[in-house]
């Protein structure tokens, strides 16, 4: 009655019941997924208070899919009726894509459900890994029942779709047989004003750092429940679409082969494992079962440390941890992005060439840091200033190991002064509380924490209670990034659970200082400072190479927990490289204590002496060394490309 009182043009209504029928038929798929999936193994009795949760999620994907799908239909018609002598034209052609896109979104889904209960994950461009063998793939699913199957709710859908569809276009082919006027102003408005509605419902989100990812629908512990509230059409489009990225196309930096086998005499690994770089390690000495507690600081090159040659009096509290704690001389990040710093220093495994490690959830958890420790019965969290969905970091997370991200909608809305959320002083002081609950239930815990004051946009909180020794205001906010740690272990070292944790320090990437090389030293080059007050080590400095892929294994041989050591990293108080190797977007990098090696996806390629900062290029002079250095980035890079194909990540 309303609609009728609006007036709203024909076809418009039509777009709208068929908005309406595409939810209910998506809704009903999901139901069909879910019942298909009621174990107390996949969906404990406690969780079923969560599915509600899943199916608005859900709702919202499916709205964004189903604006996609309206889009192109809209436009047209919408055309057809504001040139009133082309609406006819305009609108069946509209009427028959809408019929062509639901029919093959019905159909995406339909296969999704055998497809995830045979995978435990939404189905991706992965299901397309058999298409160059089409006939076996078809015997395959019509062999086997619980596969085809499927067939019978997609033809209902479809048949009963187009029915729908049908007696909604009846109303419109009336409308469409008035006679009416050339051109029709109220049309044109409303395309004005539906169009930006349109484009939201595309998006999912009015946030304007990310719209809706795979992450957005992790909202709980239960992995299945936050795959069910994702839209198959949705994950099977975005694997897809990022794989037909020129950037996301497979590495091919040398032969798979001979990479696994370098790896495997690098790490000395894969013996008896599926897995090139899968070993078992034996502790040794007496297990120290401690909490963990990673700080991953925004920025914080190394260069950024008074300690180390950087400003006087910027990191006095960094400078002071330093003198008191294990410190690594020779660490750098393994990429230029925040997510190449999560992804690195939580699953050991170095970024690809223009790869966005966190864009896809894998469907097997990497079996490094947050698995890990949960096998020890560890709880596992982690903190982010800001909206989780950037990045894909929550739903990531959450998918590979951690218990509980906290991000920007969990804290008090006042507190977030940025883009970026909360200032970092206020994420530790955030975190205390949980972590007591934790402490106080007798449970270890690993919680993880990225911090993002030291990027602009430079936001300094009313209540910090600091006295700047600077005037420039990049470094006044590497002050006060430094001033909220020291605030932060104040408090922790006022807790019960203090003296029982291993703290450690590290960038997510440095800062790009001295712009003497194309790929700056200063973006790698990174501070690890370990912490442990209760282990009461000697303050050591250790000058191996090392990265964000070697914190794991490190802080496990300091605990002596045994463990099958499934990643790229090594054991620096223990284990030597050669090089450390990291990445940034289409250059790849190697160094050593004396010669710095970039490789640049063009093909060039330079070798420096990077004491001074040098620009003359060695390659010519020490090819022996730079074919070492070669050989080495591109195996581990190539080994990890062959391991995240084929998901051998848990391998125990």
């Amino acid at each position: 009655m309303l609609l009728g009182k609006i007036n709203i043009p024909a076809h418009l209504r039509f777009l709208f019941s068929v908005y309406l029928w595409g939810i209910l038929f998506f809704t009903l798929l999901r139901i069909i997924l879910l019942i298909t999936n009621l174990s107390t193994d996949i969906l404990p009795f406690e969780d079923y208070k969560y599915i509600a949760g899943s199916f608005f999620y859900g709702f919202r994907f499916d709205t964004s899919i189903s604006c996609y799908m309206l889009s192109l239909p809209f436009i047209i018609s919408s055309f057809g009726f504001i040139f009133r002598p082309l609406r006819k034209i305009f609108f069946f052609i509209s009427y028959y894509l809408i019929l062509v896109f639901y029919c093959v979104a019905f159909f995406i889904c339909c296969a999704d459900i055998p497809y995830f209960n045979h995978f435990a994950s939404r189905i991706s461009r992965a299901a397309l890994h058999w298409t160059d063998t089409p006939w076996f793939m078809i015997r395959m699913i019509l062999g086997t029942f619980n596969f085809w199957i499927y067939l019978i709710p997609f033809l209902l859908l479809c048949v009963y779709f187009i029915k729908a569809a049908n007696r909604a276009k009846k109303k419109v082919t009336e409308k469409i047989s008035e006679k009416t006027f050339l051109f029709s102003l109220k049309s044109f408005l409303f395309l004005l004003i539906l169009a930006p509605l349109l484009f939201l419902g595309v998006r999912g989100r009015i946030s304007a750092k990310s719209p809706m990812l795979t992450g957005t629908a992790y909202f709980c512990d239960n992995n299945f429940l936050n795959q069910l509230g994702l839209n198959a059409v949705f994950t099977f489009m975005t694997s897809l679409l990022e794989d037909m990225r020129p950037e996301n196309q497979r590495l091919n930096l040398m032969d798979d082969e001979t990479a696994v086998k370098n790896v495997k005499k690098y790490l000395n690994s894969g013996n008896g494992f599926n897995s090139p770089v899968a070993r078992k390690i034996i502790a040794e000495g007496e297990a120290r079962k401690m909490n963990i507690v990673l700080v991953i600081m925004e920025g914080m090159s190394r260069f950024n440390m008074g300690a180390l040659g950087g400003p006087t009096h910027v990191t006095p509290n960094l400078d002071s941890l330093k003198k008191r704690s294990l410190w690594f001389e020779n660490i750098y990040t393994q990429g230029i992005h925040t997510f190449n710093g999560i992804y690195s220093s939580l699953y050991s495994y170095p970024s690809l060439v223009n790869k966005h490690p966190m864009e896809n959830i894998p469907s097997k958890k990497f079996y490094s840091m947050p698995q890990v420790f949960k096998e020890h019965d560890y709880q596992t969290l982690f903190f982010i200033t800001h909206d989780g969905q950037f990045d894909n970091a929550q739903g990531f997370l959450t998918g590979n190991g951690i218990d509980r991200v906290y991000a920007e909608n969990d804290y008090p809305s006042e507190k977030a002064l940025s883009t970026l959320g909360i200032p970092d002083d206020y994420l530790f002081e955030y975190s205390i509380p949980k972590l007591n609950e934790i402490a106080d239930q007798n449970q270890n815990f690993f919680c993880g924490f990225m911090t993002g004051s030291n990027h602009f946009p430079i936001i300094f909180p009313e209540w910090a209670d600091i006295k700047f020794n600077s005037t420039e205001e990049y470094l006044k906010i590497i002050e006060y990034a430094d001033w909220a740690i020291g605030k932060f272990m104040k408090l922790a070292s006022e807790q019960r659970w203090y003296k029982n944790t291993i703290f450690v320090f590290v960038a997510d990437h440095g800062t790009n200082y001295l712009h003497t090389y194309d790929m700056p030293m200063a973006f790698h080059f990174s501070p690890l400072i370990i912490h442990a007050p209760g282990l009461r080590l000697e303050p050591k400095s250790f000058d191996g190479m090392g990265g964000q892929i070697d914190i794991f294994p490190t802080l496990m041989g300091l605990m002596n927990l045994p463990y099958t050591n499934n990643t790229m990293g090594v054991d620096l108080l223990k284990e030597k490289r050669p090089y450390i190797y990291f990445t940034a977007d289409n250059k790849i990098g190697c160094i050593d204590k004396e010669f710095y090696f970039i490789h640049r996806m063009n093909g060039t390629e330079s070798l420096y002496k990077y004491a001074d900062l040098a620009q003359d290029n060695y390659l010519s002079q020490f090819k022996t060394r730079a074919d070492s250095m070669r050989t080495y980035a591109f195996s581990m890079l190539q080994a990890t490309q062959c391991i995240i194909e084929k998901e051998n990540f848990s391998e125990k």
